[in-house]
């Protein structure tokens, strides 16, 4: 494998798992920055008579995770979620999810990666 991905995914596999308390639903998700086949996952599983509101809700189909770490939702719930969950909860969760990890963090986390 080309030594440069090894260090990307590496650099990915340090970034943290992100919590958000979704209190109408009362659960608390989990979620890890966005990568780039998530997002073709999330394009490819969106209707094609698209919202706002749906994409953001295969965002959180896509990217909503348990305690552990395992997906909480299967690719086709989300037309069931776009029914049946509040928009302006869909909107809020999303964007928290697709928000990307701050320079700041991302500093953090090269600190802390060993050198070659």
């Amino acid at each position: 494998m080309n030594g440069l991905i090894t260090k990307v995914k590496a650099a990915y596999d340090k970034l943290p798992v992100k919590k958000i308390t979704v209190p109408e639903w009362g659960v608390d998700l989990y979620y890890k920055q966005v990568k780039g086949d998530e997002l073709d996952l999330m394009v490819a599983t969106t209707p094609d008579r698209c919202t706002p509101t749906r994409s953001n809700a295969q965002v959180i189909i896509v990217k909503a995770l348990d305690e552990s770490g395992v997906r909480l939702f299967k690719n086709e719930d989300g037309e069931e979620l776009y029914i049946w969950a509040d928009p302006d909860v869909i909107n809020r969760v999303s964007v928290v999810m697709m928000k990307s990890v701050t320079i700041e963090e991302q500093k953090d986390f090269s600190e802390t990666t060993p050198k070659s």
